[in-house]
């Protein structure tokens, strides 16, 4: 029994690490395995809330494996199950593989105009592929990142395909590419200017600028679903506040939030 005032010895920084890398390895391993049998018997198409998507065969392992653990972007999969309109357009920020871009084409009635955007050039035939999936086959993928300031943006990708942006202090070790920019005012004048569509957000810190430079037009929406990212804004959590405060000045009322995943619809 230890003595009083005695305390646990900390581990050092070094064996710390060493643990972390032996945890990490045999996750990645078993990981491997499960995902390995699924693709023996499935090849990469995937079930997604009873539909079917393909991945890359490059993906990396988290993406196979919160799939088949039914947990892949399941904030955002819940939202769109329960409160997106069918009638509504959509236009939707950051298609990256398009499986949730799948899960919206299967809620919305034919002929609702849904618009992708997707930055990265190397997905989009996958974004594509999984986007018009099904009958219903109407969305429009866009190579185009949100951005203002100039035709052309500075885009960091990296192998991590959910972390790919536009650049930033830190992005040490990706490679940078050049993508045409887009607004959502442009966006918008493509579905006729409907002041009655549903946005759904997930640009990895793009919606700072967003909220900030065309708060207007995002006003305009119906219904909107956007991941937060704190930790790559400039001020952290003060900025999703502000997001947030922003959200409700337009006229939004803040319905759930889970984890970083917000869904906001327009008092009625």
């Amino acid at each position: 029994m230890a003595r009083i005032g005695t305390t646990r010895p900390i581990r050092s920084s070094r064996r710390y690490q060493q643990d972390r890398a032996k945890e990490l390895f045999i996750r990645d391993f078993f990981r491997r395995r499960r995902i390995s049998r699924h693709v023996a018997r499935h090849g990469y198409q995937f079930d997604f809330h009873g539909l079917t998507v393909r991945i890359p065969e490059n993906s990396p392992l988290g993406v196979g494996n919160t799939l088949l653990r039914n947990k892949y972007e399941m904030e955002e999969a819940r939202f769109v199950l329960q409160h997106l309109d069918p009638a509504r357009p959509v236009v939707e920020l950051g298609g990256s593989i398009s499986v949730v871009s799948r899960l919206i084409q299967s809620r919305l009635n034919a002929g609702v105009k849904h618009l992708v955007v997707e930055a990265n050039p190397a997905l989009l035939a996958i974004c594509s592929e999984n986007a018009d999936r099904g009958p219903e086959g109407q969305a429009d993928v866009i190579n185009a990142e949100l951005g203002y300031g100039a035709a052309r943006l500075s885009f960091a990708v990296g192998d991590n395909i959910h972390a790919n942006r536009l650049t930033a202090v830190g992005d040490t070790g990706k490679r940078v590419i050049e993508v045409p920019s887009i607004t959502l005012g442009k966006l918008l004048a493509r579905l006729g200017d409907t002041p009655n569509y549903s946005l759904v957000c997930d640009i990895e810190g793009g919606e700072l600028d967003l909220i900030k430079t065309e708060g207007d037009l995002v006003g305009k929406a119906a219904l909107v679903i956007m991941e937060l990212h704190p930790k790559v804004y400039p001020n952290g959590p003060v900025d999703a506040e502000m997001i947030k405060e922003r959200m409700g000045a337009a006229g939004f009322h803040l319905v759930e939030q889970i984890n970083d995943v917000c869904l906001w619809q327009r008092h009625a």
